[in-house]
């Protein structure tokens, strides 16, 4: 009896040792995460310094394409392109122009220092008049290029509200 006594009072010391050299210590994950928040707040703070005249003249003409609008025209083009295996005719690349050239206003509506004459330059558009009117005959693709149009412009631009009057049937 005295040896069992002798094994279960051994076990419980090895086992009291194991446990204390078991002890998690989380000294090593704050110093992590310290280290992960420091290097955010850099980042953030890299962000937000002022820059000198020269620099900032410099990114407005590196950036000539980045502003909302411009992304807006950008991701609604690359939309209308992208309906596979649906590929738009020549009448519709048209009415989506045009589509496009109406709702130009909307599209830039949300930058600052837009230049509406540029924009129309570089589109190689007349006029930014907000109506169009596709009159075509039938079986020319007028109710697909007007949902493709919705569909893209509605991925494209947040908070759109859009509705279509039709006196036809479909």
């Amino acid at each position: 009896m005295a040896v069992v006594f002798n094994c279960f009072y051994c076990f419980i010391y090895i086992l009291k040792t194991i446990v204390h050299k078991m002890i998690v210590s989380y000294q090593k994950v704050f110093e992590g995460l310290q280290t992960a928040h420091e290097l955010t707040l850099n980042k953030q703070l890299k962000k937000r310094r002022l820059n000198n005249i020269v620099t900032i003249l410099q990114d407005q003409k590196n950036k000539s394409h980045t502003t909302k609008g411009w992304r807006r025209l950008r991701t609604v083009r690359k939309c209308l392109d992208s309906f596979k295996p649906y590929e738009r005719t020549k009448m519709q690349k048209r009415f989506h122009d045009s589509f496009l050239q109406a709702t130009a206003a909307h599209l830039f509506a949300d930058d600052v220092d837009v230049d509406l004459a540029r924009v129309m330059k570089q589109n190689k558009w007349k006029h930014l008049k907000q109506q169009c009117l596709a009159m075509t005959p039938r079986r020319f693709g007028k109710t697909m290029s007007v949902g493709m149009f919705c569909a893209a412009y509605l991925y494209s631009v947040e908070n759109a509200e859009i509705a279509i009057f039709s006196t036809g049937r479909r």
